[in-house]
């Protein structure tokens, strides 16, 4: 679909979903830390689902432990990877956690979800990768972030603009601090087709929401797109929303992504965990 962004208000809206969760107690386990992000993620899909949402975006660092990325243990890190299958084979279905995200992905209506993993290539080099799944559990892309934070656990990879297109619609991806940056988004913005919509996974720690809250503005603006924004950062800096031609769409915020059982606390739950939904005409 060519970029329609300023001709938009006699079609359809779609509705996209924002997952938003802090950041795990270091404490757990790494079986821990997997179990909880499963369920709270699980929880954040099942609400996207019966929401109408054609896509939901989980933030940067969905299923890897900081505290393994602040010490610099690339060993430890590789503790949360995800491998993805070298072929299309039956028999090469990946690790375990790469099933897991095919099964949590897999829904009865017509949704993608995107998660954030660090991936472990067969060289057992990490990349911080942004994966986008379909409704059956097919992986539709998969986006190697150009401008690595973690330097000591992730490769810097080749250049990889990536652009697909679902239903009619050009999604783009980028991650966090590659915003800030000249490539991967000149390239970007100058592909073929252009795309309409950029999937963008952010760990914005603390009061630096803000200042990336105000990039994404302006970069949504400049690249007239929209931008969908899912932040780590689960406090009141947090830039998770929808931007699009410089302003933000946000409207409305779930506080019911958790089942009950896990609501007291389990685990490390939080009140903070949410979902937003914003409907965008394209």
């Amino acid at each position: 679909m060519a970029n329609m962004l300023q001709n938009f208000d006699n079609l359809n809206p779609l509705k996209y979903g924002i997952g938003v969760t802090k950041a795990t107690d270091s404490s757990l386990s790494v079986e821990e830390f997997v179990a909880l992000r499963l369920e709270q993620f699980k929880n954040i899909c099942t609400a996207a689902r019966k929401a109408g949402c054609a896509l939901t975006l989980m933030p940067e660092f969905s299923f890897t432990s900081l505290s393994a990325l602040n010490q610099g243990s690339k060993n430890k890190t590789k503790e949360y990877g995800v491998l993805l299958p070298e072929s299309d084979s039956p028999k090469d279905k990946g690790n375990e956690l790469f099933q897991s995200l095919k099964l949590l992905a897999k829904n009865d209506g017509n949704m993608m979800t995107s998660f954030n993993v660090s991936e472990i290539d067969e060289n057992e080099n990490l990349y911080n990768t942004t994966l986008v799944f379909s409704n059956t559990g097919e992986v539709l892309a998969a986006y190697r972030k150009q401008n690595v934070w973690f330097t000591s656990v992730y490769e810097t990879p080749k250049e990889n603009v990536c652009v697909f297109e679902k239903n009619g619609i050009n999604y783009g991806m980028l991650t966090c601090y590659d915003i800030l940056n000249t490539e991967p988004s000149k390239s970007l913005r100058n592909s073929d087709p252009k795309p309409d919509v950029v999937i963008y996974p952010v760990a914005s720690f603390g009061i630096l929401g803000k200042p990336f809250s105000v990039s994404q503005r302006l970069w949504s603006w400049k690249n007239n797109c929209v931008l969908l924004s899912s932040d780590l950062n689960a406090s009141r800096f947090s830039s998770s929303g929808v931007y699009r031609n410089g302003s933000s769409l946000l409207k409305k915020r779930h506080r019911d992504a958790h089942s009950d059982a896990d609501s007291s606390g389990h685990f490390g739950y939080s009140p903070d965990d949410i979902l937003i939904t914003v409907s965008v005409n394209l």
